[in-house]
């Protein structure tokens, strides 16, 4: 019997549940990082805000480079090219933002090690699954990563800042992981057995 007609069925469920594990619920990131929904009074600093958004650049511009890699599916690759772009002249900006201002200075955070420590899981299981699986699941941790993101920017992260240029760099932020989700979202549903 031929198991691969299951495939297009199997493949989403059960990387949903593989991969819901590598990054928790908003509110529960939120409990264990110190965000706005915590028990936490210490506010992240405007350096470690950037550096928040930097680390989650990394992991996306790591796993955009895997899915050039892994996969031949034409709206998976320019999904992942645009990532690679944006995330890469974020990280500019982020650069330009800590030259700029000698009171930013990029420091590490719970959030930031959390989040590293989630996205390096979900690189480990995307770099894991065969070619036919990877086009799915890889566009599917796109919208769930997006949308933590966008979570992450306008709960914890704007409200901890003290500077008018990284509100305003977090506000551009969102506008380009807006447009990232929308994008997988769409590229996810038009493939055959993933929509």
């Amino acid at each position: 019997m031929d198991n691969r007609r299951f495939l297009p069925v199997l493949v989403p469920s059960l990387l949903t549940l593989a991969m819901a594990a590598s990054w928790p619920a908003a509110a529960q990131l939120s409990d264990i990082i110190g965000g706005s929904n915590s028990t936490s009074t210490t506010p992240l600093s405007d350096g470690q805000i950037l550096e928040i958004i930097h680390t989650i650049n990394d992991a996306e511009i790591k796993q955009a480079e895997l899915a050039m890699d892994e996969s031949e599916d034409a709206q998976v690759m320019q999904v992942a090219q645009m990532i690679i772009t944006d995330h890469e002249s974020s990280n500019d900006q982020i650069e330009a933002l800590e030259d700029a201002n000698d009171a930013i200075d990029l420091d590490d955070s719970d959030m930031s090690e959390s989040i590293a420590d989630m996205t390096e899981d979900a690189y480990e299981v995307l770099d894991d699954l065969d070619e036919a699986q990877f086009a799915c699941a890889y566009l599917m941790k796109q919208e769930e990563q997006h949308q933590h993101g966008l979570d992450t920017v306008s709960k914890d992260l704007l409200p901890s800042t003290t500077s008018a240029e990284v509100t305003s760099f977090l506000a551009m932020t969102s506008t380009k992981m807006e447009q990232h989700l929308a994008m997988a979202k769409a590229a996810r549903e038009s493939l055959p057995g993933c929509g």
